[in-house]
């Protein structure tokens, strides 16, 4: 019954009058989402994530201009864990929001000590979710966030 349960879910995703046969790969693949989906849980309550800096450079002058903050995942056991490896599962179950807070918060505790160290680093250009976007009050929150770390909100850009 559970590999007819696994197949029966394989062919709703795969659309309308798609039959689908059980593969013993199918139950390895719901397997690992299921593992994943618990460590993205854990992670968060965790505080895993964390904001990575790429350097924005202008063009004319050589120099910085700005950084991007991009998501990484300090995973205990895998190390440093890219975006693609957790983002749309993050959105599937529904942690995208907590992910993007716990991203951005870093981000502009990185950016004051870096200011604080002397280091200027121009801009702060974060990501934000589709869903973070629609919410009415996400721009008031990442101005009040930016406020109480002494950051300029001018200095800052929401992709």
């Amino acid at each position: 019954m559970g590999n007819a349960d696994i197949a029966l879910y394989k062919s709703k995703q795969a659309g309308k009058g798609t039959t689908t046969f059980f593969e013993p790969e199918m139950r390895q693949q719901i397997e690992q989402e299921h593992r994943v989906k618990h460590e993205l849980r854990t992670a968060i309550r965790g505080l895993e994530f964390r904001a990575f800096f790429q350097p924005q450079i202008n063009l004319n002058t050589g120099k910085v201009a700005g950084v991007e903050a991009l998501a990484r995942w300090k995973h205990p056991e895998k190390g440093i864990v890219g975006p693609t490896d957790f983002i749309e599962m993050a959105e599937e179950v529904k942690l995208i929001d907590a992910l993007d807070g716990q991203i951005i918060l870093n981000a502009f505790q990185e950016f004051k000590r870096c200011r604080s160290n002397g280091i200027a680093l121009g801009t702060l250009s974060v990501n934000a979710s589709g869903m973070a976007l629609r919410d009415p009050e996400f721009c008031e929150v990442l101005r009040k966030v930016a406020s109480a770390h002494d950051i300029d909100p001018h200095q800052v850009t929401v992709e």
